[in-house]
């Protein structure tokens, strides 16, 4: 630029894996675009927040930051981005920003949006892909192969935020692996709205893009992030089986445990159903952790089926437990169901359900005490490493900063908190576990 003083940016993120990859394309766009990163203490020129809106509370959540980014910038041009930008009510002239929803143009909207805001003439980065080499911050990777979602679950606002489903090619995939890779990041956490849906509308199947993945020389792991309980395939669990490259971890939503609720919900399968795939992956996978979903309070749940999903929770025992009060959407079907359940009611379920999973989470790391678990370091620190293991829970454990990045086999000895505490066992050790 001639000398010239570079214009500043700061990018902020809410919400899930996805919106965390897509915060890390921003970053690369603005470099692309000339602009550097704003230093603490430093007022930024474009301030952007990729926000969420999933619920009432992330789309709340959403604005406030928005609001506090302009105080942190205030000769900035703010910029909201993402499905926080689509929020029902959300003015934009008010909160005197930009928009740049989420959709499939997403990225060159934010890219003219960058462009107004700075009075730049327009440019063409987003003209090709813009997938990552590098992760900001992390030390596994997200590698985003799939957006927007075609399933249509009555509760759900994504589609609309984000629309139907769409594949990245898979040409594309395994270049951007190759690249972080090559970069250094020994795990890929694979993700998506809706990642089950990969190859749904012909071309290359899910287990395809895993296969092209798997070729790739350096991958040393390989994690999903979420799936559909009706997508596993039995060809997707044949390749997840066929590698220990491929953690034994699966994040399955259940939403419910209701036959009758999951019908009402639009989710495609029984009670049956759901805890028949558990069964598949348990049969496929050395002592798999399954972490999960739940919505308490939708439309016209009962008593009974409350207790439906506490026993199917408790027949999976779940390594992880999320659980959400339902929230009410306007534009999606369950919003204008009869027999909406009253807030504190669900609430009240959620806290339920909340200290199930505490139970079932102490129970399953207890399974594991004396077994070993291969830690990917992503903090060392005053002679102690943390970092996930296979199964995905955090473990620490006594070692040198030097083992940071690299993968560690572990003893397991202990629970601790929401994960559990362990000894380095050494790489040439031999052991039974």
């Amino acid at each position: 630029m001639n000398g010239e003083t570079k214009n500043r940016y700061c990018v902020r993120v809410l919400g899930c894996k996805v919106n965390q990859y897509e915060a890390c394309q921003i970053e690369h766009l603005l470099d692309r675009l000339g602009l550097v990163p704003a230093t603490a203490g430093e007022t930024a020129d474009v301030a952007i927040l990729h926000g969420c809106a999933v619920t009432n509370l992330a789309a709340r959540k959403s604005r406030q930051a928005l609001r506090k980014l302009s105080a942190d910038h205030p000769s900035a041009r703010l910029i909201m981005s993402g499905c926080g930008s689509a929020i029902s009510g959300f003015d934009p002239t008010a909160e005197k920003c930009l928009v740049a929803p989420s959709g499939e143009h997403w990225l060159p909207d934010l890219e003219a949006c960058v462009n107004d805001a700075l009075r730049h003439a327009p440019s063409h980065v987003t003209d090709g892909p813009i997938g990552l080499e590098h992760f900001s911050g992390h030390k596994r990777a997200f590698l985003k192969i799939q957006d927007g979602c075609s399933i249509g679950c009555t509760y759900c606002i994504v589609p609309t935020l984000r629309g139907g489903s769409r594949d990245k090619p898979l040409d594309e995939i395994l270049r951007e692996a190759e690249r972080l890779t090559a970069n250094g990041y020994a795990e890929l956490v694979i993700t998506g709205v809706s990642v089950g849906l990969y190859g749904m509308g012909g071309g290359p199947a899910l287990s395809d893009v895993l296969r092209g993945l798997l070729r790739i020389p350096g991958i040393q792991r390989l994690r999903m992030s979420s799936l559909h309980p009706q997508e596993v395939s039995d060809e997707l669990l044949a390749v997840w089986s066929s590698t220990k490259r491929m953690m034994p971890h699966v994040h399955l939503p259940l939403q419910s445990g209701s036959t009758r609720l999951l019908e009402a919900m639009r989710r495609g399968y029984t009670a049956e159903s759901f805890l028949e795939t558990i069964r598949r992956f348990r049969d496929a996978l050395d002592r798999p952790a399954f972490t999960t979903d739940v919505i308490t309070g939708f439309p016209g749940e009962t008593e009974e089926d409350f207790e439906a999903t506490r026993d199917v929770i408790e027949k999976t025992g779940f390594s992880g437990l999320h659980v959400f009060p339902y929230s009410n959407r306007p534009g999606t079907p369950a919003s204008r169901m009869k027999n909406q359940v009253p807030a504190p009611l669900a609430r009240r379920r959620a806290e339920q359900l909340q200290h199930l999973g505490k139970r079932l989470a102490r129970s399953y790391f207890e399974s594991l005490i004396g077994m070993r678990e291969e830690v990917l370091v992503e903090q060392a620190v005053d002679g102690l490493c943390t970092g996930h293991g296979e199964r995905y829970f955090p473990i620490t454990f006594p070692g040198p900063e030097n083992l940071l990045c690299e993968i560690a086999p572990v003893h397991l000895i202990e629970m601790q908190g929401e994960g559990m505490t362990g000894e380095s066992i050494g790489k040439d050790h031999k052991t039974d576990f």
